[in-house]
C-alpha cells in the first residue's frame, strides 16, 4: 500500500495535508531513535526535525501534546485556523515507525489478502526487542477487529504461543473466562506446554478453583523443570503458586473470604500497575524524579521502587487532577465500591510495626503500630517473618484490612530487638507508668505547639517542625528529675542517643496541608489535607473548603470530608465536639444527608460515625 495512503487510512486523517505532515513525523521520530542508536549522524537526524517543522510552518500547522490539554499518550497536529482536531494515540505513531506492515494488516477488511500474513504478525508477536504494550495496541486500538486477526493467525497456526497468549490475555482482561479457558483447554490438546499450564492455572485461581488450579501448576512446574531445570525464576514462582493455592483450598468462612479479597486487590493493583505502565511512562519518570528528590535517594532499592510506584500509582496526581489508579477505574467502568477502595490506597497507614501474631494458612498478620500501640490486621503472604519482628512502611488500606503494597522493610531479628528496646525505655511495662509517659508527650506537644493539633502548608514546613520539636523533646526539655531524656540515656546506656531526622511520608507528598494531631492517650497523628476539614468545621458549611482547595468541585469535597470524618480517629471527633459541636453536626448532616438533632451528644455522634464506618466496611 502506497505510504500516505496507509497513514490517512490507520490514523483516521481525512486531509491529505495534515497526513503528509504525520508521515514527516515519523520519519523525524525513526531518525532520531537511529541517531541514539548510532545508525546516522546527529546532523540527518537534525534535518529530519527541520524538515517536519519547516513543513508545519509553511502549512500553518501545529503540534499539539498532553502539554497543550490532550490525555497522556496523545497526539494532534491541527490547522492554527481551527479548533478541529483528530487525537492520535503515541503507540499508533510507534507502529508506524518501525512496523508498517503491522499496521497494514490492522486495517485490512480481510487479513488473508495481506502480503506476508500470518508471518508477518507471528514475528512481530514473538519479537523480543518489541515491547509488550506496543503488541498489546493491536488488540486496545480496536478489540474486535483485533481479536478477529488473532484467531485468524490461530486459524493458519493452530499452535502459535504468541496469538494464544494474546488473545488469551484479552478474554481475561474482557472477564471472559469461560472463553480464555476454552482457549486454554484448546492450545493444551495440541503443545503440553508448561508456560500455557501456569497461565492456565492462574486463570483457574483466579476463578477460585483452587484444586483445577494446583494440577495445573504442578503440571507446569514438572514440564519446566524437566525442560528448563530447577534453576529458573518461573519455577519458583510457580512453587509460591503452589503453595498459595494449596493454602487456599483449605480456607473456609470468614478466612476464605478475606484471602481472596486480599488476592482480587493484588489482581487488581498488578492491572493498574500495568494500566500505568502502558499509558503514563513520561509521566512516571518525571514523577521519578521527584520522588528520589523529595526521598534524597540516589539510587532506588527494591523497597524504594515499591514505595515510589504505590505513591504514583494512588497519590500523585496527573495534571487532570485523578490519579494513575482513578484513571484505570474511570476507563475500565469499576463499580464505586471498588473506586472508592483504590483513592483510599493513597492514604495509608506509615510506621513502625511488630509483628503480635501471624497465620500464613490464612495470609493473616496482626501488628501493631510501635508508637501509638495501634493494631492493623495486615493481608499479606511473606516468607520468613516471625513474632516478634519489626518493620517500617505503609499498611495501604482495603475494605477492613490492610495491605503492603510489597514495600515492607523487614528488620532483622537483632534489629528488631534493638528497636523495641529504644521503644519500650520510653513506654515501661508499668502500664500506669506508660499512661503517664504518653500523657507527659501530649502535654509536650502542646506546650510547643500551643495546642492539641497544628496544619502545616507543606510537607517540608510539616517535617521541620516536628523535628523542631523532637529536638526540643528529648534534647532540650527538662523532665520531672530535672534532667534531659537524653541525659538519662547517656547515663543508662553509656553513650549518646542518637535520634534519626523524622520524614513523613512520600505519600503525603500530594497533600494540600498535613495536620499534627496529639492526644494523651493514643499518641501523635499525620491527617492529610486536615487544614481542609479544620477549615470547614471552624464555618459549619462544606462551601467553606473552596479557599483551600479551589480546584476542587463540591461533590468531591463532600466526599472528602465523608470519607476523613469516617476514617477519623474518635479522639479527634472528640476534640471538634468538645470546641465546635454545633458546627460539626452541621457538616455531619450535610455531607451524610443525615438528620442529627442539633442538641445530639458526643456519644450519639460518634455511633453515628461508628455506623457509617460499618456500612463502608460492609460495602
Amino acid at each position: 500500500m502506497e505510504r500516505l495512503r496507509l497513514v490517512k487510512e490507520f490514523l483516521g486523517i481525512d486531509d491529505e495535508t495534515e497526513a503528509k505532515a504525520w508521515c514527516l513525523f515519523v520519519d523525524m521520530l525513526r531518525a532520531m531513535s537511529d541517531a541514539e542508536a548510532g545508525l546516522i549522524s546527529k546532523a540527518d537526524a537534525d534535518n529530519a526535525h527541520r524538515q517536519f517543522e519547516l513543513f508545519l510552518m509553511q502549512h500553518d500547522l501545529k503540534m499539539l501534546s498532553d502539554e497543550d490539554g490532550l490525555e497522556p499518550g496523545e497526539f494532534a497536529i491541527i490547522k492554527r485556523t481551527t479548533s478541529e482536531m483528530k487525537r492520535v494515540n503515541s503507540m499508533d505513531i510507534l507502529l508506524l515507525m518501525n512496523n508498517e506492515d503491522i499496521c497494514e494488516v490492522l486495517i485490512a477488511e480481510d487479513v488473508r489478502d495481506v502480503a506476508g500474513f500470518p508471518d508477518n504478525i507471528i514475528r512481530f508477536l514473538a519479537a523480543p526487542n518489541v515491547h509488550e504494550w506496543l503488541k498489546e495496541r493491536i488488540i486496545e486500538r480496536d478489540p474486535e477487529r483485533g481479536e478477529r486477526l488473532l484467531r485468524a493467525v490461530i486459524d493458519e497456526v493452530p499452535d502459535d504461543i504468541y496469538a494464544h497468549f494474546m488473545l488469551t490475555r484479552k478474554y481475561e482482561k474482557d472477564g471472559r473466562t469461560a472463553d480464555a479457558e476454552a482457549e486454554y483447554r484448546r492450545f493444551l490438546r495440541i503443545r503440553d506446554d508448561g508456560i500455557v499450564w501456569a497461565n492456565y492455572g492462574w486463570l483457574l485461581e483466579r476463578m477460585g478453583r483452587y484444586d483445577d488450579a494446583l494440577r495445573a501448576f504442578e503440571r507446569a512446574s514438572s514440564l519446566i523443570q524437566s525442560e528448563m531445570g530447577g534453576d529458573y525464576e518461573l519455577v519458583d514462582e510457580l512453587q509460591r503458586s503452589i503453595s498459595r493455592v494449596s493454602r487456599m483450598r483449605n480456607l473456609r468462612g470468614e478466612d476464605a473470604m478475606k484471602a481472596h479479597a486480599y488476592q482480587q486487590a493484588v489482581w487488581l493493583i498488578n492491572e493498574v500497575k500495568g494500566y500505568a505502565e502502558m499509558h503514563f511512562g513520561r509521566e512516571m519518570e518525571i514523577a521519578r524524579e521527584e520522588f528520589m528528590e523529595a526521598e534524597n535517594i540516589e539510587e532506588m532499592s527494591e523497597e524504594d521502587e515499591m514505595e515510589f510506584m504505590n505513591w504514583f500509582l494512588f497519590t500523585r496526581s496527573l495534571p487532570d487532577g485523578r490519579t494513575p489508579a482513578v484513571v484505570f477505574a474511570d476507563e475500565r467502568g469499576l463499580d464505586e465500591d471498588t473506586k472508592a477502595k483504590l483513592k483510599h490506597l493513597g492514604s495509608p497507614k506509615s510506621g513502625i510495626y511488630e509483628i503480635i501474631s501471624y497465620e500464613p494458612d490464612a495470609f493473616r498478620i496482626r501488628v501493631r503500630n510501635l508508637l501509638s500501640d495501634e493494631e492493623y490486621e495486615l493481608m499479606a503472604d511473606i516468607e520468613g517473618i516471625e513474632v516478634g519482628q519489626t518493620f517500617s512502611g505503609n499498611l495501604y488500606p482495603w475494605g477492613d484490612i490492610y495491605l503492603s503494597g510489597g514495600a515492607l522493610r523487614i528488620h532483622s531479628p537483632e534489629l528488631s530487638d534493638e528497636i523495641k528496646s529504644v521503644v519500650e525505655s520510653f513506654s515501661t511495662s508499668d502500664s500506669s507508668e506508660s499512661e503517664d509517659k504518653r500523657e507527659e508527650l501530649h502535654n509536650a506537644f502542646t506546650s510547643f505547639f500551643g495546642s492539641w493539633e497544628a496544619v502545616f502548608d507543606t510537607k517540608e514546613a510539616c517535617e521541620d517542625a516536628i523535628n523542631r520539636f523532637l529536638d526540643w523533646f528529648f534534647l532540650e526539655r527538662k523532665t520531672e528529675i530535672g534532667k534531659t531524656i537524653a541525659e538519662i540515656y547517656r547515663e543508662e546506656h553509656g553513650e549518646e542517643m542518637k535520634r534519626e531526622p523524622f520524614k513523613i511520608p512520600q505519600s503525603f507528598e500530594s497533600a494540600k496541608n498535613i495536620g499534627v494531631l496529639s492526644d494523651a492517650e493514643e499518641g501523635i497523628f499525620l491527617v492529610q489535607d486536615y487544614g481542609i476539614l479544620k477549615n470547614v468545621i471552624e464555618n459549619g458549611s462544606v462551601s467553606a473548603a473552596g479557599e483551600d482547595a479551589p480546584e476542587m468541585g463540591k461533590d468531591e469535597i463532600v466526599e472528602k470530608i465523608r470519607a476523613m470524618f469516617i476514617e477519623m480517629e474518635i479522639f479527634v471527633l472528640r476534640n471538634l465536639l468538645q470546641s465546635h459541636r454545633e458546627n460539626v453536626i452541621n457538616v455531619l448532616n450535610e455531607v451524610f444527608n443525615a438528620e442529627l438533632p442539633e442538641d445530639a451528644d458526643v456519644d450519639n455522634v460518634i455511633s453515628f460515625i461508628m455506623q457509617m464506618r460499618e456500612q463502608r466496611e460492609t460495602l
